[in-house]
């Protein structure tokens, strides 16, 4: 009876804590989201087709250009029609020369900078990354809310239950060290948010990265707190088991559904928590992997299982 009771109390105990953690992290981003609110000021970005190698400078002349003929075009003299046609030369050399060395700098930077290219590419390209109409199943969806159910259904149905697959391999070697419990301090959160790529896309939480990259400092101690918690529970929030699931084409006719595949944007702390237990479980693990091991390995692709 003792026993029962003292396994109850720690029940209720870890219960009050999973709940002390979840309020709090849900009190945390209340107020950064309140303080984005209130102090950040907001901006309607106008959507724009110009190019992305046409500079600020270069803008100015071109509409420096379009107010000159407004100008002169009620009274088309020789001196004036001359003008316009010296400064309309020089702006389609001036567009020529940008154009060149903006292609000619993403080819030198495709393997450190291949974003830059991919945003080229975007550009370049001007179909839409969606049919409007989707077929699945011999059915057609044209409206918003039934393409999305058709991509749920189609993703669903490909996954696989690998639970009872059974695979035989070499028993590795296993030495003594041990991995002990991971816990993470707070400069090791301060360095990776500071650290973190701005342009990652946001999850369901829809925490900036800008932001948890320039408050790093402040928003350390609450994330490590948060982060160490799941560790030592192994609990994980809720919020950080969602994700937005975009559908990205793969090949062949943008109309039907299984041409896509799915791509999980998750919560950015949870990717925080992930990275610190990689920098912790890769070194453990890695005298004990396979050889020819070349999937999610550094440096490595599954290109070079092939090869």
């Amino acid at each position: 009876m003792v026993l029962q009771v003292a396994v109850l109390e720690n029940l209720v105990l870890s219960f009050k804590t999973i709940v002390c953690i979840y309020s709090n992290y849900e009190a945390i981003t209340a107020k950064l989201f309140a303080a984005l609110n209130t102090f950040v000021p907001k901006v309607k970005c106008k959507q724009t087709n110009r190019p992305p190698w046409i500079t600020s400078e270069l803008a100015k002349a071109i509409n420096k250009k379009k107010t000159m003929w407004k100008r002169i075009k009620n009274s088309r003299t020789a001196a004036n029609m001359e003008k316009f046609r010296k400064l309309r030369q020089h702006l389609k050399n001036w567009i020529r020369l940008e154009r060149r060395n903006y292609v000619k700098n993403i080819a030198d930077e495709i393997h450190s900078n291949s974003k830059r290219f991919w945003s080229y590419f975007a550009f370049k390209n001007k179909a839409k990354p969606i049919s409007d109409k989707l077929t699945y199943n011999n059915t057609t969806f044209s409206d918003d809310r039934a393409r999305a159910e058709a991509f749920n259904d189609f993703f669903k149905s490909v996954y696989k239950d690998h639970s009872r697959c059974q695979v035989t391999f070499d028993e590795p070697v296993i030495t003594d060290n041990s991995l002990c419990r991971v816990q993470v301090s707070v400069e090791e959160i301060s360095n990776i948010l500071s650290s973190w790529d701005v342009h990652k896309a946001i999850g369901p939480d829809k925490l900036p990265t800008i932001v948890l990259k320039e408050c790093a400092e402040s928003l350390a101690p609450s994330v490590t707190a948060v982060v160490n918690f799941g560790l030592r529970t192994g609990l994980q929030l809720t919020e950080w088991k969602k994700a937005n699931v975009p559908p990205i084409h793969k090949k062949g006719k943008k109309d039907l559904v299984e041409n896509y595949r799915p791509v999980s944007l998750l919560p950015v702390i949870s990717k925080v928590q992930e990275r610190c237990l990689v920098t912790r479980l890769v070194p453990h693990v890695q005298e004990v992997l396979y050889t020819y091991q070349h999937g999610f390995q550094k440096g490595n692709s599954t290109f070079g299982s092939i090869s």
